[in-house]
């Protein structure tokens, strides 16, 4: 009887979402992108020019109820349409972000990828994030219980408890100051010592292997 409801629940809410509807052709919409498990059109009231929504053709309401392989293919196709922004439209950048819930933003009960083209000083501030300071345990405390329900998703089994680290006092080393070094001294304390060259360089390549390139 539970599960005749939910059924019939979410049967209703399809019916009555304007997105199936846009989907399913009985609305019109300007879409860039379509195949058989999403549609890409523009947002009718876009944050900037191109504002594009990605949307699952299967009523979905947030990410985490999706299944893996249909949030993968989404995401897919969200790369492609930002690419696609940048070079159609010379933007400087995209933003491609999800609001899951009410609380992170959502406005419609279908699952929806964002994908807003930027550029330099266009106004919108709602990617500015605040810069909170959590204390050490506090953090220590996050990370314990979020990594615990990330091995439980993965069905990772910890071979020991998941301990609470205090955090370690970063290890200070004296360092000479650079009147008592040599230059060949000083080379030798910031490059490993088969990059140092001879009389105190080194060449283009020691110095992007240095930097991993």
């Amino acid at each position: 009887m539970a599960e005749d409801n939910a059924s019939n629940n979410a049967e209703t809410q399809k019916q009555q979402c304007i997105f199936c509807k846009i989907i399913a052709g009985k609305v019109a919409s300007r879409k860039v992108y379509e195949d058989d498990k999403c549609v890409a059109l523009l947002d009718i009231n876009p944050a900037n020019p191109g504002h594009t929504l990605i949307l699952p053709k299967e009523h979905q309401t947030i990410l985490p109820l999706m299944r893996e392989d249909e949030a993968s293919h989404l995401f897919k196709i969200a790369k492609k349409v930002s690419m696609a922004q940048i070079r159609a439209l010379k933007a400087d950048g995209t933003n491609i972000f999800v609001a899951n819930g009410a609380a992170a933003g959502q406005k419609s009960p279908h699952l929806m990828i964002h994908v807003i083209p930027r550029r330099e000083k266009d106004g919108i501030t709602a990617f500015t994030l605040p810069k909170n300071t959590i204390g050490n345990e506090d953090q220590d405390k996050l990370r314990v219980a979020i990594k615990q329900k990330v091995n439980e998703h993965f069905g990772i089994k910890e071979t020991e408890h998941v301990q609470i680290e205090a955090p370690k006092p970063e290890k200070v080393e004296h360092i000479a100051p650079p009147e008592e070094m040599s230059d060949e001294e000083a080379l030798e304390d910031t490059v490993p010592p088969e990059e140092v060259m001879s009389k105190g360089k080194f060449d283009l390549d020691s110095i992007s292997r240095l930097f991993g390139k």
